[in-house]
């Protein structure tokens, strides 16, 4: 009976060792179970980030894009299919995280809920396939640049590939063809056609524009003693603002973008300076802005100087100007990028619908997406031509005369956009035009 308790001890060692064994395998397999489920979720948000561009470009400040509502549907099933697959990862740590971003009501804008999903993709992204993770990023980064380089191209080379992309010519036939479905035997656009949406479209971006040209054209003229430079000079800015527009307005009806966008690049211009100077109309900041305008006179009458033209500025007015600007601190010429961040700095999230300089909706971020997606268009570029230019067949090509695009809807809507954020700074910097009429006109009109 002695050999009973080791027998014991070996048959309890067994039993402990067993059920470790036990644990540890468990473990092991639930390990690989929700690695493999982490894999599936990290490829299903990538699949859904692509859908949901769909949704959040329309929050962008580009005239009214419809959103179609297979993307919803496609956006909404592959949501419930990803909260399935989470039911069975419960101990995924970004679970929460990943439900909040997929139908959290917390985002005011679409592109926060884009940028945070990406986010949640990159974390994802390092733990499961962080080399695939890192050539989706080069990926985005291409198509962001190529997107700011030749936005036609980008919609050609994205129909050919992705489901709800089409190609500048699918979707300029779709939209003729649209257009005819939507109207009757005497040739009248009907209720709900495309006709109706693209008209009402326009037709908000006029009347959107014209009521915010009126709020500054009504309390113009204004006098001011000469010798106080602001608030001057900020009104002036907003009445050049304000020809400008209206101008952009006059050539919507041809819907001719080439020159309109040359005016909204200054358009653009003119409203990062008036928010840089109301930001703090100081005289330090009021005589900065001031030598740069001496230093572009005094640099315009060196050339032409050197091209034996002496009758830009007189020796006398020269030497004025150029004491004024050796007396001035600060570094000329000016960089509007950096004035648009500054001007982000103060202005950036007090101003309706504008957020940060790294965030899309800002004057940094317009300066990304508007001036200089428009600088071709203000230049002698070959993608500026494309705007005259048409491939009928490989290896021949016809130019003409601009003619008005059915499927691009132009640089007119963000005009009216820039100018109302300029109005919105002026509320608060000049005291006028009244902020609860902007906004009015805003939600009357958008």
């Amino acid at each position: 009976m002695e050999f009973l308790p080791d027998l014991l001890k070996l048959a309890f060692g067994a039993i402990i060792g067993g059920g470790v064994t036990y644990y540890v395998a468990g473990r092991r397999e639930r390990a690989t179970r929700l690695a493999e489920r982490r894999q599936r979720i990290y490829m299903m948000l990538l699949g859904i980030k692509q859908t949901h561009f769909w949704i959040s470009s329309g929050d962008m400040p580009f005239p009214d894009r419809d959103i179609p509502s297979e993307v919803k549907d496609q956006y909404w099933s592959d949501v419930w299919r990803i909260i399935d697959e989470l039911r069975a990862a419960d101990d995924l740590k970004q679970g929460p995280a990943i439900i909040d971003v997929l139908i959290g009501l917390r985002f005011e804008h679409e592109w926060q809920r884009a940028e945070a999903m990406g986010k949640i993709i990159d974390e994802l992204g390092r733990d499961v396939t962080p080399r695939v993770a890192e050539a989706l990023r080069r990926r985005d980064r291409d198509a962001m640049a190529l997107m700011q380089k030749d936005g036609d191209e980008w919609w050609r080379r994205r129909g050919k590939i992705e489901p709800f992309a089409q190609t500048p010519k699918q979707r300029e036939r779709m939209m003729r063809g649209q257009r005819e479905d939507g109207r009757d035997d005497a040739g009248e656009a009907t209720d709900g056609g495309s006709g109706d949406r693209v008209a009402s479209r326009d037709e908000q971006i006029q009347q959107r524009g014209r009521a915010l040209v009126a709020l500054v054209a009504r309390e113009l003229p204004k006098d001011f003693d000469s010798r106080e430079r602001w608030p001057a000079i900020g009104v002036a800015l907003l009445s050049r603002m304000t020809t400008t527009l209206s101008t952009v307005l006059d050539l919507h009806g041809g819907h001719l973008e080439a020159d309109a966008s040359t005016l909204v690049r200054s358009l653009y211009e003119h409203a990062v300076h008036f928010a840089w100077l109301a930001a703090e109309p100081s005289r330090e900041r009021l005589d900065h802005w001031h030598k740069h305008d001496l230093y572009a006179r005094l640099k315009a009458d060196d050339d032409a100087r050197a091209h034996g033209i002496d009758e830009m500025l007189e020796p006398e007015r020269r030497a004025e100007y150029q004491a004024q600007l050796d007396a001035i601190a600060g570094a000329v010429p000016l960089n509007l990028a950096d004035l648009a961040i500054a001007a982000d700095q103060h202005w950036g999230g007090r101003i309706r619908g504008m957020g940060k300089h790294d965030q899309p909706l800002s004057f940094r971020g317009w300066y990304a997406l508007l001036y200089r997606s428009f600088s071709p268009m203000a230049h002698p570029s070959e993608m500026g031509l494309h705007r005259v230019t048409e491939e009928l067949a490989p290896g021949r090509l016809r130019i003409d005369l601009e003619r008005p695009s059915l499927t691009r809807t132009g640089p007119y809507g963000i005009a009216t956009f820039v100018y109302g954020v300029a109005l919105y700074i002026a509320t608060e910097a000049l005291r006028w035009p009244d902020a609860n009429a902007v906004t009015e006109i805003f939600d009357r009109t958008t």
